[in-house]
């Protein structure tokens, strides 16, 4: 089994690689090579042609466009976005007047500045 961090490094190393390819893993792959912000140029040229090609044949394409480097740079890794939990004071005055999450985001800094929270949550019988 061939890792997809073995694939980057053959494809900056020019080294010889044996694999099956399907289109999930080009576009992963041109995802991870956008990264580095040298290879810019190169992808915006081949990009376009990902859905037209077979498989294989843009890897080639994309193996050999890509010039070679002496070692594969430091790609950062995809972090998965943080959800931020609103507060139960903020969902129950959204409750009560109505809003949607829209007019609540929109509104949040106007009631940040107003409001009392200990005295709000006593009054909406939050704890």
């Amino acid at each position: 089994m061939i890792y997809f961090f073995d694939i980057l490094k053959s494809i900056y190393s020019k080294s010889k690689i044996d694999l099956e390819l399907d289109i999930g893993m080009n576009i992963a792959l041109c995802k991870w090579l956008s990264y580095d912000t040298d290879n810019l140029p190169y992808l915006a040229r081949i990009v376009p042609f990902l859905y037209y090609m077979a498989p294989k044949r843009f890897f080639y394409l994309l193996y050999t466009s890509i010039p070679p480097k002496p070692r594969t740079p430091f790609l950062k890794r995809i972090l998965k976005e943080k959800v931020k939990k609103e507060g139960k004071l903020y969902e129950k005055i959204q409750y009560v007047l109505g809003w949607s999450k829209k007019e609540l985001d929109y509104n949040k800094p106007i009631l940040n500045k107003i409001i009392k929270v200990s005295e709000w949550k006593r009054k909406l019988g939050l704890k």
